[in-house]
């Protein structure tokens, strides 16, 4: 990737089932807020026999520091309005896979840095 990093969210819930309408309800929330704040936001949906299927993932091209920024403050309000909601967090730094959990009953500013920090590390090496 020239220029920008794939940061893939994975929303999960203490609280509701994958297929539960109310979270479905939540999650789409969540992508239209992306959407609306930055570019390359694609939502991949888990097709469950029976079911309106539940979210696998959000995808996330992120291309500057600015784009990323304004995720991390989306992800942040989101979780906080609902301590039950967490997020898998994963991307690719240097060929491996890396993640990390972020919690809404454990936010963590530090955590946030971590992810900042890595990915305009990587945005700068242009992987």
């Amino acid at each position: 990737m020239d220029g920008q990093v794939e940061v893939r969210l994975e929303p999960q819930s203490g609280r509701f089932d994958v297929d539960d309408d109310r979270w479905l309800d939540q999650v789409n929330g969540l992508v239209s807020e992306l959407r609306a704040g930055v570019d390359g936001v694609a939502a991949r949906r888990s097709p469950t026999p029976g079911t309106k299927g539940g979210f696998e993932a959000i995808i996330l091209s992120v291309m500057s520091a600015g784009s990323l920024t304004a995720v991390v403050e989306l992800v942040r309000s989101w979780l906080v309005r609902d301590r039950s909601r967490s997020l898998k967090v994963s991307w690719t730094e240097g060929g491996a896979l890396q993640s990390m959990e972020l919690s809404g009953s454990e936010l963590d500013s530090d955590r946030f840095d971590d992810l900042v920090r890595v990915v305009t590390r990587d945005l700068a090496a242009g992987s």
